[in-house]
């Protein structure tokens, strides 16, 4: 096992924008959303197909998969409907639904590691640790806080047992 740490520089000027996130499919002939689970890994591509669509700026923001996005920029707020095709006559319709949180000024952050704020700023910590593994996570495989490569193969340890090299990552 090997340990690595290493010292994270921000601005303390800057702000990081915190967006709730909803998304629910739109069932064909009403207007209605269908409320049932899309995976994680629709979600993102949901996200994905709108930010290309409407010019979205990609590069500074991070998505949590789920219900959070942290922006570094001012994004449009409000109800979009973003369809995706499966490649045959298939359209399906999602509503997609964000609205402003807060502004996480990152001088909060700088204020507690100083010693002048007594609590710790978790959702700065939060927002910080997302924008960390955002590249990580489209460049390798993300296995909760891990990553692994997508090229490596595992070490057979026999038994069906294969050890994978990777790293795990935490602000």
């Amino acid at each position: 096992l090997l340990a690595n740490h290493f010292p994270v520089k921000f601005n303390s000027e800057g702000i990081i924008t915190h967006y709730d996130v909803d998304i629910q499919q739109v069932m064909p002939g009403g207007n209605q959303p269908h409320r049932r689970s899309i995976p994680k890994a629709l979600l993102s591509l949901i996200k994905d197909k709108l930010f290309s669509d409407e010019g979205f700026p990609v590069d500074m923001v991070t998505y949590d998969g789920e219900k959070n996005i942290f922006s570094a920029v001012s994004l449009p707020t409000g109800e979009f409907n973003v369809e995706l095709s499966d490649g045959e006559e298939n359209v399906r319709t999602y509503k997609f639904v964000i609205q402003k949180v807060n502004q996480l000024k990152l001088s909060n952050l700088k204020d507690y590691l100083c010693g002048n704020l007594p609590h710790i700023p978790r959702d700065i910590l939060q927002a910080m640790d997302l924008v960390m593994k955002h590249n990580p996570s489209m460049h390798r495989i993300p296995v909760g806080r891990s990553f692994y490569s997508k090229n490596e193969r595992g070490d057979d340890l026999g038994h069906g047992i294969a050890a994978y090299r990777g790293f795990y990552q935490s602000l």
